[in-house]
């Protein structure tokens, strides 16, 4: 990062990084009194002027969001904001968009000010028809931005956290009916500001967040890594997820636990089944099971299905089924449907074992391959019912696909 003070640049300790950041905190004298396209779009649709009135001088109005200098309003220098009105003259309806597109390499935060202000009366009436909403990444977060936050009050100071990767930030502001010109309200932001941006320069050490690390000498804050967490701030580096828990993302703040009847992987990625399961001081064992593979007759005549509570049905690259998806190898699953040598489709790779309603132990396998029908991917359930009836290691029903690629069995067994 650069000192100011030294005009020298520095290496960040460990637990922090020297995260660029692009700031417009000065009242966007460095836009030289226009709005760079490089970091700001703009668009309006309806009654966006192309000139301000009322003591107001503007730049690219007619694109809605312009720079404004309201005199006496505000903090910077010269006074200048960057705001949106309606076209002078007839106070008519509109909706305009202010839109930043960034990509981050560390995860940070984005801050901006705001306030709403009158061109006549430097201040907002409570039937005012003017609004703004803040969409971040096309709606992901949506938030509605307060109308009464006025130049009395300072405006209101708002900031976000956001991940490594491509983001966008949108302010939409609308006038739903028409105002009066001297009653024309102008949403005004103060300051704008992204940590993360790539197109920015470093001037401070910034301490890692959580779900981060830090090593030294760090250009940005790295997420953790998949079977890793980071709960604290500081972070020089990421702990590995205790044994029976796991992370399956970049980036966790916290391990999860591994459900009952499961233990994590070494790399701590994901949960495997032990079939061992302990619940509301029930104990079962199903390791007699582990070599198991249950074939059940299939509605389909030309597919059909492998289960195994226990282990993958296709482990070890050794099974002749669920080999293969389109030609490459499927993920290893605890359920498959298999139609041909090179056509099989995962029905579940994430286990977990618990009761239904009657108190019968059931088994879950989910996050198996898409199934564009059901809009979801591809997952397995087994209900476990006792049947003195049944020799040996059990018999596995089909029961039923409701919804779409979700696959209900039942395991009948004396055991």
């Amino acid at each position: 990062m650069r000192d100011l003070k030294s005009n020298a640049c520095n290496f960040c300790p460990e637990g922090l990084a020297a995260v660029p950041a692009v700031h417009f905190d000065d009242g966007f004298e460095s836009f030289g009194r226009t709005i760079d396209p490089a970091f700001f779009e703009m668009s309006c649709d309806g009654e966006c002027g192309q000139s301000c009135e009322n003591g107001v001088s503007c730049t690219a109005a007619d694109s809605g969001f312009g720079l404004v200098s309201l005199p006496s309003q505000t903090d910077d220098e010269d006074n200048t904001t960057v705001a949106i009105q309606s076209q002078s003259g007839n106070g008519g309806t509109y909706i305009s968009k202010l839109r930043y597109r960034f990509t981050s390499r560390s995860s940070g935060f984005f801050h901006f000010k705001y306030f709403f202000a009158h061109t006549g009366r430097g201040r907002v009436r409570e039937n005012d028809a003017v609004s703004a909403v803040l969409r971040f990444d096309n709606g992901s977060d949506v938030m509605e931005l307060n109308n009464r936050a006025t130049v009395a009050s300072r405006g209101t100071y708002y900031q976000m956290y956001h991940d490594v990767g491509e983001h966008l930030i949108e302010i939409v502001v609308s006038q739903s009916l028409p105002t009066p010109p001297a009653d024309e309200a102008l949403f005004t932001l103060t300051s704008f500001g992204v940590s993360g941006d790539i197109r920015g320069a470093s001037y401070q050490c910034e301490m890692c967040q959580p779900g981060t690390y830090c090593p030294e000498h760090s250009a940005g804050m790295l997420p953790c890594p998949v079977g890793t967490s980071s709960s604290g701030y500081h972070a020089a580096q990421c702990s590995q997820c205790a044994a029976g828990y796991f992370s399956a993302d970049e980036g966790a703040r916290q391990c999860q636990q591994c459900p009952p009847g499961t233990t994590s992987t070494a790399e701590r990625d994901r949960c495997v089944s032990i079939c061992r399961v302990d619940i509301d001081h029930r104990h079962w064992d199903l390791t007699s099971l582990n070599d198991v593979y249950f074939e059940p007759a299939s509605p389909a005549a030309d597919a059909s299905f492998y289960l195994n509570l226990c282990n993958f049905v296709n482990r070890n690259g050794t099974s002749t089924v669920c080999e293969y998806r389109n030609g490459q190898p499927l993920q290893r699953s605890y359920a498959c449907q298999h139609y041909t040598a090179s056509r099989s489709y995962s029905l579940g790779t994430q286990p977990s074992f618990g009761l239904d309603e009657s108190g019968a132990l059931t088994f879950a396998a989910t996050g198996g391959d898409y199934c564009s029908h059901g809009g979801m991917p591809r997952s397995t359930n087994v209900t476990l019912v006792c049947d003195p009836n049944v020799a040996g290691t059990g018999r596995l029903e089909f029961t039923r696909e409701e919804p779409h690629c979700h696959y209900e069995f039942t395991l009948r067994s004396a055991a």
